[in-house]
């Protein structure tokens, strides 16, 4: 049983200091003759991201207690939230997300990593959520963008606006009109992406200053798998599911507004 992801990006100003990426899970087995044999466990990487010190400071405005309440909010491991990567938050306005078939309306936010080998079977579309309105001070010194710019995606339709709704909180397009059949759907803009705590983070969470001595970690975020469902109603995860409109604006709500 899986609990899906809160709507909510964890606030920018948290997001300097993380360091991380992609893993797999790949069991390497050696055999008598000296070769080996590698077996891969999971086809999608996961992301992990540990904290520093650097996440937490009064200049930056990310304060302990901050992610003291986040971490209550969220029950710790149980409830997921949205991140900003410091390390990758923007796909090109050439990303393909989808080829029209003259029925299909609906299509999901996915950013492609291509094989510089150019092996297609290589390549990895990854889970996304597009960022949506205007940026924040925080979200404009993260993303490299000034502060009041439209950081909603461009979507378009063999090169051409066409008329669509964007759902941040499902993570896809919705056009008007459903996309003629062979056109190719683009997208261009900043993501975010879901994630949860670490598991290791529930056994208590030390959101004393102290603990950010030296190099020392104080929590860890993982990526949620692509099958977890759609977000439930904002702030209601423990009392069920069911879809949400985050508004014309398309924002998603940040803490503080920060």
């Amino acid at each position: 049983m899986t609990n899906s992801f809160d709507p909510v990006i964890l606030p920018p100003v948290y997001s300097y200091g993380f360091t991380g990426g992609p893993s797999f899970d790949t069991r390497v087995v050696r055999m008598d003759g000296g070769g080996e044999q590698r077996v891969q466990v999971q086809q999608e990487p996961i992301w992990r991201w540990s904290a520093t010190r650097e996440n937490v400071s009064s200049i930056a405005g990310a304060d302990p207690e901050g992610i003291r309440d986040w971490f209550l909010a969220r029950r710790g491991a149980l409830y997921g939230f949205l991140f900003i990567d410091p390390f990758d938050f923007q796909m090109p306005d050439t990303e393909i997300i989808g080829y029209g078939d003259g029925a299909t309306t609906v299509f999901p936010f996915r950013k492609k990593y291509d094989d510089p080998g150019n092996l297609s079977g290589r390549r990895f579309s990854r889970r996304i959520v597009p960022l949506t309105g205007i940026a924040s001070e925080a979200e404009a010194a993260l993303l490299g963008v000034a502060t009041g710019a439209d950081i909603s995606p461009t979507v378009r339709v063999n090169g051409s606006p066409a008329g669509h709704t964007v759902s941040q909180a499902r993570g896809e397009v919705r056009f008007d009109s459903p996309p003629a059949t062979d056109a190719i759907i683009t997208a261009g803009g900043f993501f975010c992406v879901p994630v949860r705590f670490e598991e290791s983070t529930d056994q208590g969470l030390d959101i004393s200053i102290d603990s950010f001595e030296g190099s020392s970690v104080s929590f860890g975020l993982v990526s949620i798998p692509f099958d977890d469902p759609a977000p439930v109603v904002v702030g209601g995860s423990p009392y069920g599911y069911k879809d949400v409109d985050l508004g014309s604006s398309g924002g998603v709500i940040q803490l503080d507004g920060r």
